[in-house]
């Protein structure tokens, strides 16, 4: 993996819970039998059929504590899925841990989500956090993943699931 990642932004608010990223309904349905199956449920109650629209490269951009709540294998569903990275105001921790695993870096950064649309393309710096935003040309620093920890090292493996 680049320690830069361009991609288009797909915008989420504050408080996005773990059952609204994968839904608990879906993981016991048993017409469900894989994880093409599961994907057409992740985030479908703020995007219908996202996993339609959703390409590799994409990014995730949310507002503060994304991914709160249970641990599932939301992050891996994601990276399937073509998630390359998530800028957030903030994350849960177990959600960190779980996207670092599967190799999707996490930066943070306060108010992101003011200055996107959806469908903006933004280029993020893993390491030093650093955000641009070309279309308004706006830098913002946040928190980003320092090169050669295990985190960082984690993640240019491709995660260790």
């Amino acid at each position: 993996m680049n320690d830069y990642i361009i991609g288009r932004v797909w915008l989420f608010g504050n408080d996005v819970s773990i059952e609204a990223i994968l839904p608990s309904k879906v993981l016991y349905k048993q017409e469900i039998l894989n994880e093409n199956d599961i994907m057409q449920f992740v985030l479908e109650d703020y995007y219908k059929d996202w996993y339609k629209y959703v390409r590799k490269g994409d990014i995730i951009v949310a507002g503060e504590n994304f991914g709160w709540g249970s641990s599932r294998p939301a992050p891996r569903i994601l990276k399937k899925m073509g998630i390359e990275c998530i800028v957030a105001e903030s994350v849960s921790r177990l959600f960190f841990r779980n996207a670092i695993s599967v190799g999707i870096p996490i930066v943070l950064c306060k108010d992101i989500s003011k200055y996107l649309k959806n469908k903006d393309y933004i280029k993020v710096d893993i390491i030093k956090g650093i955000i641009e935003i070309s279309k308004d040309n706006i830098v913002k620093h946040g928190i980003g993943i320092p090169k050669g920890s295990p985190p960082y090292e984690i993640i240019q493996k491709g995660g260790i699931v």
